[in-house]
């Protein structure tokens, strides 16, 4: 993760705010991500990214943060693969398959579910080692 965080840092990625899942491993993940970038901002930890929750819930859960404009978000499966494509697609007629450690950039010019988010990208952890 640390090789993650420093890829990420070096790549000029912006991060405002980091939301993560209270466990563990996700814990770990993001604090690592916060001290890479040297965030002021505390880490917020949220029910709503634990690996069962419903897309639909975590989706609006993430849009009480819109005032930040780069979020980044730390959770696990099955949950990260069916917000990606939550996101991405309002029909879920297109599937993103999210490896443990990949990381994906979408882009949200709204909270409304009417847009869809583009993946602007994405990386597994074998293209950053």
């Amino acid at each position: 993760i640390l090789n993650i965080g420093n890829f990420l840092k070096n790549s000029n990625i912006q991060i405002d705010k980091i939301l993560s899942s209270p466990l563990t491993r996700a814990k770990e993940t993001a604090k690592i991500i916060h001290k890479c970038f040297d965030l002021h901002e505390e880490i917020d930890y949220l029910e709503e990214l634990f690996p069962t929750a419903q897309p639909n819930k975590t989706f609006s859960a993430i849009e009480e943060y819109s005032s930040y404009k780069y979020i980044f978000v730390v959770s696990h499966l099955p949950l990260v693969e069916q917000l990606l494509n939550y996101i991405i697609t309002a029909t879920n007629d297109v599937s993103v398959f999210f490896n443990k450690g990949s990381i994906a950039c979408i882009r949200l010019d709204s909270f409304s579910r009417k847009s869809s988010g583009i993946l602007e990208w994405f990386l597994s952890p074998d293209l950053i080692a």
